[in-house]
């Protein structure tokens, strides 16, 4: 019973994440692209895209800039739980440190994704570095083993 609670006390702490430590690197300016699947077509379309990243107490603010598409542009806010534990509501199911310094985070949520609002698992992986900054969405709908790449942002600087 002791050896349980020291394992999920271990876990938990190698999943925890801090906004000031892991993700004050990746403050500031990116460009890159971004590429999501186009569910009508079945097919990937793949833009310009810049973003700008500003830290806040439990919160990222990112302000989208498509210069291709300037009527696409907006912000998006990523929430992170008080406990470090949730980004956006979403258990943190992976955190590891690349070679590089990036840190990965992996979250998993059930939610509904597609034109028609399908019920589904949503997994968000998040790529935080000085020189790297990369968001995924993959789903994978109910009844099914297949995971979709459904969007992608890839940035550097």
């Amino acid at each position: 019973m002791v050896f349980a609670a020291i394992a999920v006390t271990s876990f938990a702490q190698t999943r925890h994440i801090a906004a000031n430590k892991d993700w004050k690197p990746a403050e500031g300016k990116w460009t890159g692209t971004l590429t999501y699947l186009d569910y009508s077509s079945g097919k990937p379309f793949t833009m310009p895209a810049e973003v700008a990243m500003k830290l806040m107490q439990d919160k990222i603010i990112l302000s989208y800039n498509y210069p291709k598409e300037p009527k696409a542009n907006g912000n998006d806010t990523i929430f992170l739980s008080g406990d470090g534990l949730q980004i956006n509501n979403a258990d943190i199911v992976e955190r590891d440190v690349m070679e590089d310094g990036t840190i990965k985070l992996v979250t998993d949520k059930p939610g509904t994704d597609g034109n028609d609002h399908k019920p589904a698992m949503i997994r968000h992986y998040y790529y935080v570095g000085k020189n790297r900054f990369q968001m995924r969405k993959d789903v994978r709908f109910d009844g099914t083993d297949t995971w979709v790449k459904r969007n992608e942002y890839l940035f550097s600087r």
